[in-house]
């Protein structure tokens, strides 16, 4: 379970460095003001690129008989 640090506006200024690494170590690190809750420091995720369907329709071409099997070829998957 992460630890959790309370800190006002005005004192975080102060500690900010020591906030951050609270915040990478797992520690959950909430920031406020007049003693009530408004911020929440958190680790900054990337989000991974969304993948494109059909990006690369006209580039990739494909041989009629990209399917057929060479009698040589299926023996030799079939152990013969």
């Amino acid at each position: 379970m992460s630890t959790r640090i309370y800190r006002n506006v005005s004192d975080a200024k102060a500690q900010l460095s020591m906030l951050i690494e609270a915040a990478l170590s797992g520690k959950e690190v909430i920031l406020g003001k007049a003693n009530k809750p408004l911020i929440r420091l958190s680790l900054y995720r990337a989000e991974k690129p969304k993948r494109k369907a059909g990006r690369l329709k006209g580039k990739i071409e494909i041989n009629a008989d990209f399917d057929s099997w060479d009698s040589d070829l299926a023996e030799l998957f079939e152990g013969k």
